[in-house]
């Protein structure tokens, strides 16, 4: 039941501030790019990531639903279900959720999460990513979500 209350949090967020993507509207944890491109073709795939205010704008939302309600880990098959209409321009998605113990960096999280959007639609796209990382006061454990998208070339 969190999980369905922070997603209808989430989405409704999204929606409202969606509108100020063109304008400079709120951004996310910046993921450092180059460190991704690196990780990725250090494992092989010769593909470039960018960053995307309009992700960046989502990210922004969902950290502030995350904390807001203290949650570190989400279901990422259920939100990436429902990320359609937050999505517009993009032809796929990928919602990564990891913590320190898969995954040794943010920008390894995001690594893994381009593999994933490649391996299920192939590496034909403009792909971009953004995402945080939340600890959890109680642990300090690190965790982080990310998103990618793809466009078409």
């Amino acid at each position: 039941m969190k999980m369905k209350k922070l997603l209808a949090l989430m989405l409704a967020a999204v929606l409202a501030l969606t509108m100020l993507t063109a304008c400079g509207g709120g951004k996310g944890k910046d993921v450092d790019i180059s460190d991704v491109n690196a990780i990725l073709q250090s494992q092989g795939l010769d593909i470039e990531v960018k960053s995307s205010m309009e992700l960046n704008t989502v990210m922004n939302i969902f950290k502030a639903a995350m904390k807001q309600n203290d949650v570190y880990l989400v279901d990422t098959e259920i939100l990436a279900s429902e990320l359609g209409p937050l999505m517009p321009g993009f032809a796929c998605w990928q919602v990564y959720s990891s913590s320190q113990q898969y995954d040794t960096s943010l920008e390894h999280a995001a690594a893994n999460a381009v593999r994933d959007l490649v391996a299920g639609y192939g590496a034909n796209y403009r792909f971009y990513v953004s995402g945080i990382e939340l600890v959890e006061p109680s642990t300090q454990i690190r965790y982080w979500f990310v998103i990618v998208g793809a466009k078409n070339p």
